[in-house]
């Protein structure tokens, strides 16, 4: 978890490191450009869904594990953030949305001639006037290629980096988790 994380702010980024490897999977790549305006993302998840008109109408659970994908066009890349928003009509892409409850920490993709490579990691919505997956709506995603240095540097064992600039262990539950609803959480997420 990166040591400037500010729920709600900021820096919204954390690596998990696996216990063994995966095989028979070819892992996305970093997107480390810095030209993110304007191009065109997919993305994936299992959360809420529901219509543009009405926003999410379908919780997380009640979706139970369907994955669905979606583009947007990205309206801001500035710093550890990028921002689209939920457009509708002549605005829209084809497959226009965003991501709905429980999508988040999912990532953002944009194809290249490698392959498919990681541009964000949805994060939040911004402003108080919307609701989850209703047209209008921005979304947030962590910067992929803000934070490329220090994924890198995490990956690589690097110990000094690991200390100066990422907790290795929590001192406290990220926002939202509690000890009563992290045995729930888990087991919504498949993890034991």
């Amino acid at each position: 978890m990166h040591r400037d994380y500010k729920p709600g702010k900021s820096h919204d980024i954390a690596l998990i490191e696996l216990t063994q490897n995966v095989e028979c999977i070819t892992p996305a790549s970093l997107y480390t450009a810095e030209d993110e305006l304007s191009k065109k993302t997919w993305f994936i998840g299992i959360g809420g869904t529901g219509s543009g008109l009405l926003g999410q109408t379908v919780s997380n659970r009640q979706n139970n594990g369907v994955l669905r994908k979606a583009e947007n066009t990205i309206i801001q890349a500035n710093g550890p953030l990028l921002k689209f928003r939920f457009n509708s009509g002549d605005l829209a892409l084809p497959l226009e949305g965003v991501s709905g409850s429980g999508d988040s920490g999912g990532s953002a993709y944009i194809q290249s001639a490698k392959g498919y490579k990681i541009l964000g990691i949805s994060s939040r919505i911004e402003g108080t006037h919307f609701v989850i997956g209703e047209y209008g709506v921005t979304e947030i995603y962590t910067r992929v290629s803000f934070f490329g240095d220090w994924i890198n540097k995490i990956i690589e064992g690097d110990v000094l980096s690991r200390n100066v600039i990422s907790l290795s262990q929590l001192k406290s539950l990220p926002s939202g988790l509690t000890e009563l609803n992290l045995g729930t959480v888990c087991n919504d997420i498949k993890i034991n």
